[in-house]
């Protein structure tokens, strides 16, 4: 006979009994089963971003795909991230853009084709500064060599290596810097 105020022992591959009034315990990795007259509780929505231009945008041009993708991935839920393998084809995007409202741009100095002091050159020849703002990515360690890029507006430099808290930093400092 079962002892008063005592739980029954569990029976090996048998499911214990519901006790009336009392909700079942939750499993690890099952989902709870509805309760008769209770509506589930929404799942928080997610914003859906657009991989569109057309939202505030985030350039980064780096040939490094690796480099390119962290930083997408920090900002991906918040922006459309734009990345353009080299300055030529960052170039592009922006004669094509369209709507796109350039929020922040991360520009590499050392990229093939066309490099980060011929991306400069063309922004400072074309107005881009006063449109949105500028942060250069480097690895260079020597600050002699980066003596050219403080005639150009730029708010930072984000150097190699870096981590996400760096670059939060840096973009966070450029999105203050024109909003």
């Amino acid at each position: 006979a079962p002892m008063p105020g005592v739980a029954p022992a569990p029976m090996p591959g048998v499911a214990p009994a519901p006790m009336p009034g009392v909700a079942p315990a939750p499993m690890p990795g099952v989902a709870p089963a509805p309760m008769p007259g209770v509506a589930p509780a929404p799942m928080p929505a997610q914003p859906a971003m657009p991989q569109v231009p057309g939202i505030d945008t985030i350039l980064v041009v780096d040939d490094s795909n690796l480099v390119a993708n962290f930083i997408k991935k920090i900002f991906d839920n918040r922006y459309h991230v734009h990345i353009a393998s080299d300055g030529a084809k960052a170039i592009e995007f922006l004669n094509n853009s369209g709507n796109a409202i350039i929020k922040c741009c991360l520009l590499d100095l050392n990229m093939p084709n066309v490099n980060g002091y011929q991306v400069l050159e063309h922004f400072k020849q074309n107005g881009y500064f006063v449109k949105f703002p500028v942060a250069v990515i480097s690895g260079v360690e020597d600050s002699a060599s980066l003596d050219p890029i403080y005639s150009y507006p730029i708010v930072d430099i984000l150097s190699k290596p870096f981590n996400e808290r760096d670059v939060q930093r840096v973009i966070e400092k450029c999105l203050a810097t024109y909003n």
